[in-house]
């Protein structure tokens, strides 16, 4: 027969099969890999000799391969880190926001309280090793932020040429001194904004960026 199948890593240390673009778990010490999609009542099946060769396939699944994708051809593919108040980081990758596992190059989409099961795996360097890009919702829609220090050193969030502060732990009230003032905004535990009124009533600040990437009011 053949072997052209990929093992992939997975994050408790063992390894899938990935044939034809569906994955096999390994059932227990045995040669035989099983659908990973088996409870959800798929039967396709791949037994490997002991050479490591593919000896037998049942090949029919009854969905649709998932949206995995190997490390070379993501390995440079773009995506954007945003610091969280709690010292990790908010990957963007895709349009999805995916939260950071324990201090670990491990992502997880920040819906995954909620079922969602995609995820990308750093490498040391900073490429994408691997990203599991199945979801099972929309994307968020995007609001970009950046945090910045006033000139007395407090943390600001700067979104559109405005300014937050922070007023408790999840929410950000409009830094100015006009009391008529309204915007405001709410993040989740993972620096995702969640919520956000950014009506303001007064005009935008200006900022410039220094030769030292800081950015400061002008």
């Amino acid at each position: 027969m053949n072997c052209g199948y990929k093992l992939i890593r997975t994050r408790f240390g063992g390894n899938l099969l990935m044939l034809n673009g569906y994955t096999y778990s390994k059932h227990s010490r045995s040669s035989n890999y099983y659908c990973s999609k088996k409870a959800h009542g798929c039967r396709a099946k791949v037994k490997l000799d002991h050479f490591g060769m593919i000896a037998s396939e049942s090949p029919c699944h009854n969905h649709d391969p998932p949206k995995y994708t190997i490390t070379a051809s993501v390995s440079n593919a773009a995506y954007k880190m945003i610091p969280t108040r709690r010292g990790k980081h908010l990957l963007i990758f895709g349009n999805y926001t995916f939260s950071q596992m324990n201090y670990t190059n491990n992502f997880y989409c920040s819906k995954k309280d909620s079922g969602c099961k995609a995820r990308v795996k750093l490498s040391f360097d900073g490429s994408i090793q691997h990203a599991f890009t199945e979801h099972t919702h929309p994307p968020p829609k995007p609001v970009d932020y950046e945090i910045i220090k006033s000139q007395r050193g407090k943390q600001l969030l700067l979104i559109n040429g405005y300014t937050f502060s922070r007023v408790s732990t999840r929410h950000w009230v409009c830094s100015t001194k006009f009391r008529d003032c309204k915007a405001r905004l709410k993040m989740d535990e993972d620096g995702n904004i969640i919520s956000l009124f950014n009506e303001h009533c007064h005009p935008r600040r200006k900022f410039a960026r220094t030769v030292t990437g800081d950015l400061v009011r002008v």
